[in-house]
């Protein structure tokens, strides 16, 4: 059976809360709060966003098996702020400017874990089916994807990883026309 559109009203209205999937703003049992950071780790979601910034927002409600203790997405975003902190520490990769944000769900259930990179004036891009062993290679990209004017980064440049897990490639808005 397929899910109900969720934008159907008589849907929403007629629906009743499932046990297994947290509330809008609830944290998952086992996971980190948004803004807050595991023991060891450090997010840039602490911080508050400047203008144009780009973004990854890492699905934390993404679980690959029912018997997860700590959901897969919680691991993934954990495992992407600890690369970050490590290559911010050795100034290997140009990450700092790119904040990892702790989101809702995705809507990109089949194929769990989902990150998703937006920013301004970019294209965005979906991911799915990755784990916390991708966190380095999903880094890599992010950075690339980071540091190009308009969020275009070549196939070649792309870890393999990142090739193969593409969800989505989404344009950017057009920009704001002064009357």
């Amino acid at each position: 059976m397929e899910p109900a559109d969720p934008v159907d009203p008589a849907v929403m209205a007629s629906a009743a809360p499932s046990p297994d999937i947290p509330s809008p703003g609830a944290t998952p049992p086992g996971a980190t709060p948004p803004g807050a950071t595991s023991p060891g780790t450090t997010s840039s979601a602490a911080r508050p966003a400047a203008a144009g910034e780009p973004t990854m927002f890492v699905c934390v409600t993404c679980r690959i098996s029912e018997d997860e203790e700590v959901r897969s997405g919680q691991l993934l975003h954990d495992a992407l702020a600890a690369a970050q902190a490590r290559a911010t520490a050795t100034e290997s990769d140009g990450t700092a400017g790119l904040r990892i944000v702790p989101s809702e769900c995705l809507s990109n259930c089949n194929r769990a874990c989902t990150i998703a990179l937006a920013g301004p004036g970019r294209w965005s891009y979906v991911h799915g089916d990755l784990t916390p062993d991708h966190a380095d290679d999903v880094l890599h990209f992010a950075d690339r994807w980071a540091a190009s004017a308009k969020g275009l980064v070549a196939w070649r440049e792309r870890p393999l990883i990142i090739r193969k897990s593409a969800v989505a490639r989404i344009p950017p808005l057009p920009a704001a026309q002064e009357p």
